[in-house]
């Protein structure tokens, strides 16, 4: 099993992420770094006690991070998001993509490009998001990502990893919001393989949030990720 955290705002690529994960595997996460920008959260104190425990634990997971910019969740929205928010991006002018085009947008972000299995090294530019998609990402965080809301956009997530498979002929099956079968887990996707499984785990936050002054939350974020399914997999003590 694989674990991969996918921070989406407004952020338009993986800024303050590339000093929290590995300069040589694409998005790898660091534990001396997460502990280091997070030192005096109480998950960073636990942490601290077990170092061992968290290099295992990120190395048994293969456990990364990336960020999810508005030019490839917007349209993802637009496209397969409950009917209240294709609504109101439609007032917005958030034209309606195609599968090609959702599919295209995530091949081009740090996501689709860890699932096709390529390298920070053949990483290209992606760009600034639209004005359109940026003011569309803010109008959504206006209204706020929590009280459940946050799961119909993983739902929508789940439809577009679904599309991206078929469209790049990848051999997964997308889950939202299901237990593993193996495990008592319930990731918010999961990408399921014949023999293995990568689970994601979004969180959707408000403006451009991979900057410094994040570091420490943003760390502390991956810290109680990694506390959490190394608990659940029956590797750490309560």
């Amino acid at each position: 099993m694989r674990l991969a955290i996918i921070f989406a705002s407004e952020s338009s690529d993986a800024g303050i992420l590339t000093h929290l994960t590995s300069s040589n595997q694409f998005g790898l996460l660091d534990g001396s770094a997460l502990l280091d920008s997070s030192p005096d959260s109480e998950v960073g104190k636990w942490w601290k006690a077990r170092r061992g425990l968290l290099t295992s634990t990120i190395v048994r997971l293969d456990a990364r991070a990336f960020s999810l910019p508005p030019s490839a969740s917007v349209g993802i929205l637009r496209r397969y998001g409950p009917e209240e928010v294709k609504g109101n991006l439609n007032s917005l002018g958030v034209r309606l993509p195609g599968d090609s085009v959702v599919t295209r947008n995530i091949e081009r972000c740090d996501l689709g490009k860890y699932l096709l299995g390529q390298s920070k090294a053949i990483l290209e530019t992606k760009g600034t998001p639209t004005t359109t998609s940026l003011l569309a990402f803010q109008y959504l965080a206006e209204s706020g990502f929590t009280a459940g809301r946050g799961k119909a956009l993983n739902y929508a997530l789940a439809e577009a990893l679904t599309a991206f498979a078929s469209a790049q002929g990848l051999s997964f099956t997308t889950m939202a919001e299901k237990k593993l079968d193996f495990c008592p887990l319930i990731p918010d996707n999961s990408l399921n393989f014949e023999k293995e499984a990568i689970c994601l785990e979004y969180t959707w936050r408000a403006s451009d949030f991979m900057v410094a002054k994040n570091r420490g939350n943003i760390a502390a974020y991956c810290l109680r990720k990694l506390r959490n399914y190394s608990r659940e997999l029956g590797w750490a003590p309560e």
